[in-house]
């Protein structure tokens, strides 16, 4: 195993203590805001995934409160183990409640994306007898994959002396007595678990996203000039967001596979790793803001300080109020 010492302050767990506390800070606002533009602010033209988006940006809350208030995982890669800095010392349970949030959201957005195709495009087709099922037997399927790792934890003092003895250039910092936990004492095992959670609910999202964009492109030779226009904004609020979702969500899933493959450990590179993860909360909800036009000129109505239209110049961003889609992981 190639292991780099690292003694820097970002290697260390009070930098991820203060990142965390940092995003925390920014975090719960730009919630509420998100929440109260969902719930108060989504026009009657976007009123069918109204609720949808909702349960997305409850479960991307949940999501970013685990990782910067109640869990914050220090996570010690390639080796499935770490302590946990959170306001509650069960890492275990965190880590175990976290796979199922992460679940929930992917889970959240591929039914947004299937959401809009089945409304814009398959409402008669085959896949409006077969989508319930389907969906159902994707999402149990994958829930059912985060329970076997915790039917294999392996003894704790014997896998923490492993871990250690493996690491030798970890560097002892203090952790307020916290214990390590060590989910496997194989990393293989999780990089199973995970590629193969991974090559399940990928296929749906791109599969919606493909469609819909396909039908996009399709129809936009026999319709007025005006919807080619609209067809055009909606394309580029979906490749925003699907950008979005690339890097923030799919960038730390490959750096951690990556990192188990190749048996690397650099502390400073895992920290930031989760991080990023961390940062999809907050860029989430700025995308959802800036994106759909109804949360956009509230926005911009908030900040000129007026309850009616302001003559202030507003930037000339796409209109998607057409588009019902939050990305967030």
């Amino acid at each position: 195993m190639e292991c780099a010492s690292d003694t820097s302050f970002l290697s260390s767990p009070d930098f991820l203590l203060l990142s965390c506390h940092i995003l925390l800070f920014l975090d719960v606002p730009l919630f509420f805001y998100g929440a109260y533009c969902i719930l108060f602010k989504t026009p009657y033209s976007m009123s069918s995934v109204k609720w949808l988006m909702f349960n997305l940006h409850i479960w991307s809350t949940i999501l970013d409160l685990t990782l910067t208030l109640f869990g914050v995982p220090y996570i010690l890669l390639p080796f499935p183990a770490g302590y946990g800095l959170g306001l509650i010392d069960a890492p275990e349970a965190m880590v175990y409640v976290g796979l199922i949030i992460v679940t929930a959201v992917d889970a959240s957005i591929v039914l947004i994306y299937e959401n809009r195709y089945f409304m814009l495009y398959a409402r008669d087709s085959y896949w409006a007898r077969v989508r319930k099922p389907c969906l159902a037997g994707i999402f149990i399927f994958t829930f059912c994959l985060c329970q076997p790792p915790f039917l294999l934890i392996p003894d704790q003092p014997t896998a923490r002396k492993l871990v250690l003895d493996n690491l030798p250039c970890f560097q002892t910092f203090s952790f307020e007595n916290r214990e390590m936990f060590v989910l496997s004492t194989s990393w293989e095992l999780p990089l199973i678990f995970l590629t193969v959670g991974f090559f399940i609910l990928a296929p749906p999202f791109l599969s919606f996203f493909t469609l819909t964009f396909y039908h996009l492109m399709k129809s936009s030779t026999s319709v007025s000039f005006k919807t080619q226009k609209l067809q055009r904004q909606i394309i580029k609020a979906l490749t925003l967001q699907s950008s979005f979702l690339i890097i923030n969500i799919l960038g730390p899933f490959f750096g951690i596979v990556i990192t188990m493959i190749l048996q690397y450990h650099h502390q400073g590179l895992n920290n930031l790793l989760f991080l990023v993860l961390s940062l999809h909360g907050i860029g989430s909800t700025i995308v959802l803001v800036l994106v759909h036009k109804p949360y956009r000129e509230f926005t911009f109505y908030a900040i000129c300080g007026r309850f009616k239209y302001p003559r202030c110049k507003q930037p000339r961003l796409f209109n998607s109020s057409f588009l019902a889609v939050r990305v967030t992981f």
